[in-house]
């Protein structure tokens, strides 16, 4: 029901960690827009999804302002939308904050797939200076876009990887790692 997400949203309440909304085409963009502005001050929300809704420009201009402010949110999915090219890349540039928590980000198959070189740089250099992104749903057409990206992303779990290993947690246990005991 969307008007409880709204409702559970704008309180914050601790227990609505992930939301989805795919294929519910009855929400009005209002709702929308509503849904997307009371992610402003939401810090428990860790994962958006909100595929196949119909969601316009004027809906994603809104989550746009949000996502500026937001740094709780992990996961965002507004795939096989009505989402412009340039709108696209508005809502990269409103993520490139280092101060923003998207780890993943999927806005591929929207209306007009093509984006365009000017706009795909315009992406490119907004995941650029985003340090924690690792995870993209986008279909980028150049090549030499593509592979840039590519590399950042890469470039990002190294990071995060290097990280844990310099605080001593081995790979997949989520404890402090001792090195092991031999039988001498």
């Amino acid at each position: 029901n969307p008007q409880e997400v709204l409702d559970k949203l704008k309180s914050n309440d601790s227990s609505l960690q992930d939301v989805c909304l795919n294929n519910l085409t009855n929400i009005t963009e209002q709702q929308m827009c509503d849904i997307f502005d009371a992610l402003r001050n939401n810090d428990k929300l860790t994962k958006l999804s909100a595929c196949n809704c119909d969601i316009s420009d004027f809906a994603v201009a809104t989550l746009c302002s949000a996502l500026e402010q937001n740094n709780g949110l992990k996961s965002l999915s507004v795939e096989n939308n009505r989402i412009s090219p340039d709108t696209v890349g508005d809502l990269f540039e409103s993520i490139a904050s280092p101060n923003n928590g998207l780890i993943e980000v999927r806005v591929g198959s929207q209306a007009q797939e093509s984006k365009g070189y000017r706009v795909e740089q315009r992406i490119a250099a907004a995941i650029l200076k985003n340090p924690r992104v690792m995870k993209l749903g986008i279909k980028l057409e150049f090549k030499d876009i593509a592979d840039k990206v590519s590399r950042h992303l890469i470039l990002n779990m190294d990071k995060i990887r290097m990280k844990r290993l310099n605080d001593g947690i081995a790979p997949g246990a989520g404890v402090k790692w001792t090195a092991a005991r031999t039988l001498d």
